[in-house]
């Protein structure tokens, strides 16, 4: 039997005068689902080749780009008629979402009117999976637990169902809604999406299309998303408030900028993470965000990848390197960094593999983000990270000990709660707690204190 292929594509009518057709992202887009193949039927083990409504839908979905070069469209409502491969369609979006867009931990979520439902484009999704050898080797199935995991990104696909009303608190990079039509009258979810797939197969007349870039329907009492966004009762934005309350002192913004990971390489993915969307921010701000921070701070960056090239160096020579008073050597299957004070950071079992971007990077063993131990991916703003935090306990430690003839009680972080009569000097222990450790000649330390008669953050 012949299939109907699109011979001319032809840009949707819903493309807005500013976006544009990238033919290179649709092109990977549809490149990437045909890699994949079919799971059950007489077409079982066969190439995923989209016919030609599937194709219009994939590269409409990922080929219009907004000037910013982000995607126009984050909610696609599509119906299929029965046995017309609609979970086979979206078990490769799903996977798309999860392994080949490139996104950094990236959450992506399956749902239905009930769990079973969503299982079944989860047993479509696992079984592409084990069927191509490319992601069978880089993707781990947690069949009892619903879940795919990408592991070059530690991103993940999860089954979620609408039946507990309480799906709030994720940060979601997609969602693939199946069979919408059954809770569409109910449904509450408070879901914000960068690629929502809608599918179902009977059509509920009264559903509302939301293909139209970010269109409102949430006052409408039949639209699928109800829940307006409120700081003080959305657990989504819990991370938002942290920085919205996190007084004036806070390592969140700077001069009213959201810069919070910027330092250990954290780019637009690392701002969304923590509520910048949220926080008033458009999405086509956070990239200059990001490059200005990077250049008004040259010397940051530039350890960053100091410190990338002493670390595969000494992995690949199986050598000692340094860079910045820091001693990398890899030996025994290890690889340790010796800070300044002399204390060492170990790796285990590091190696030189490739990350999902084509490039090199060195991966270890360790406990991951599904919190199993697993081969995790690392490079230089990364180390960097594990680098400052270990100094700065460190430099915590020097201080406990200059101030070992007090109470201290506990600390948090960088702070130290000390138990003391209320005639001590809160000037000398801050003078105490500010000097500088002899292994750190040259770097200015100072530190400030509160009393209070039980603990609080200032």
């Amino acid at each position: 039997m012949a299939m109907r292929k699109l011979k001319k594509y032809v840009p949707t009518k819903f493309k807005a005068k500013k976006s544009v057709y990238d033919k290179d992202a649709a092109d990977y887009a549809v490149n990437f689902i045909q890699a994949l193949c079919h799971t059950k039927g007489t077409w079982a083990g066969k190439p995923f080749e989209l016919i030609d409504w599937q194709e219009q839908i994939i590269r409409d979905l990922f080929g219009t780009l907004k000037p910013t070069g982000y995607r126009q469209f984050n909610t696609a409502y599509v119906e299929i008629p029965k046995k017309m491969g609609k979970s086979e369609l979206a078990a490769a979006v799903a996977l798309l979402l999860t392994c080949g867009d490139g996104e950094e931990r990236a959450e992506v979520y399956g749902c239905a009117a009930d769990r079973q439902q969503a299982t079944i484009v989860f047993d479509v999704a696992a079984d592409m999976v084990r069927m191509c050898p490319a992601l069978n080797k880089r993707v781990k199935i947690l069949a009892s637990q619903k879940r795919i995991i990408f592991t070059p990104t530690n991103s993940f696909y999860q089954v979620l169902s609408t039946e507990a009303y309480s799906k709030h608190g994720f940060n979601i990079h997609g969602v693939v809604f199946d069979e919408l039509h059954k809770p569409a009258q109910e449904c509450t979810l408070g879901f914000q999406t960068g690629i929502l797939a809608l599918l179902q197969t009977s059509g509920y007349s009264n559903a509302l299309e939301r293909t139209i870039e970010r269109t409102d329907n949430r006052e409408c009492k039949k639209s699928c998303i109800r829940e307006k966004k409120t700081l003080e009762n959305n657990r989504r934005t819990a991370r938002l408030y942290d920085i919205l309350n996190a007084g004036p002192h806070h390592r969140f913004t700077v001069s009213g900028h959201l810069v919070h990971n910027c330092g250990y390489g954290g780019g637009t993915g690392a701002l969304k993470a923590m509520g910048a969307l949220d926080m008033g921010l458009k999405e086509e701000e956070l990239q200059p965000l990001v490059t200005a921070w990077r250049n008004s701070n040259p010397n940051i960056v530039k350890f960053w990848w100091a410190v990338d090239r002493a670390v595969m160096k000494a992995i690949i020579d199986r050598t000692t390197t340094e860079t910045h008073g820091l001693t990398f050597t890899c030996r025994s299957g290890m690889l340790f960094i010796t800070l300044p004070s002399g204390r060492k950071l170990a790796y285990v079992k590091p190696r030189i593999g490739m990350n999902q971007f084509g490039g090199e990077s060195v991966t270890y063993e360790g406990i991951g983000a599904t919190k199993k131990w697993e081969r995790i991916e690392s490079y230089g703003p990364k180390f960097v990270e594990n680098i400052v935090q270990a100094i700065a306990r460190d430099i915590l430690c020097y201080a406990m000990k200059t101030l070992r003839h007090c109470s201290i009680v506990m600390h948090i972080h960088d702070e130290l709660v000390i138990e003391a009569n209320p005639r001590m000097s809160l000037d000398a222990v801050c003078e105490q707690m500010g000097r500088t450790p002899p292994w750190a000649d040259g770097l200015i330390l100072d530190a400030a204190g509160y009393i209070t008669p039980f603990y609080k953050k200032d």
